[in-house]
């Protein structure tokens, strides 16, 4: 997966001390042993329950393979924009150059676009595969229930007309 943005273009902004005009740093700290972590000391885990953790190294995490699994078939009109999170453009790996074409052909030919789901980074995300160009983008979606309905949107009063 390749994001589509080049963010070596986005204006940044640094938070500065106000007083010297000095960036500002983060620090990461333990509440329990109510000391500063080094990035050396912090390690990655999986919350298996309530303060309970599973632990990865570094080389565990590299050799996490990312999957697509394709759930079903829709019509891509049938997608509310308002689901779209983030995209991504999709290339295939070696092996799946022909399938990779294939899929991106279907879809394009019958206006049909592939939901599924994909585990990354601790989280399992819901995403939309559609053609796009030659290839295909893979468009990280929101859950429904993430999605504010309209209709608590206040509007203010409707004029009489």
């Amino acid at each position: 997966m390749y994001a589509p943005i080049d963010s070596s273009q986005t204006i940044r902004f640094n938070q500065l001390h106000e007083k010297c005009g000095n960036r500002l740093r983060q620090q990461m700290s333990c509440p329990l042993c109510e000391e500063v972590v080094t990035r050396e000391e912090i390690v990655k885990g999986h919350e298996l329950k309530k303060g309970q953790y599973l632990l990865f190294t570094p080389e565990e995490l590299e050799g996490l393979v990312v999957a697509i699994e394709i759930n079903e078939f829709v019509p891509l009109k049938e997608i509310e924009p308002i689901y779209f999170e983030k995209s991504y453009y999709l290339g295939p790996n070696q092996a799946g150059e022909k399938p990779y074409r294939l899929l991106a052909q279907a879809l394009r030919e019958t206006g049909f676009a592939a939901l599924g789901k994909y585990a990354a980074r601790g989280k399992q995300y819901a995403v939309l595969l559609r053609p796009f160009d030659e290839g295909l983008l893979v468009q990280e979606l929101d859950y429904a229930e993430e999605i504010r309905f309209f209709g608590d949107i206040p509007l203010g009063e409707a004029e009489p007309g």
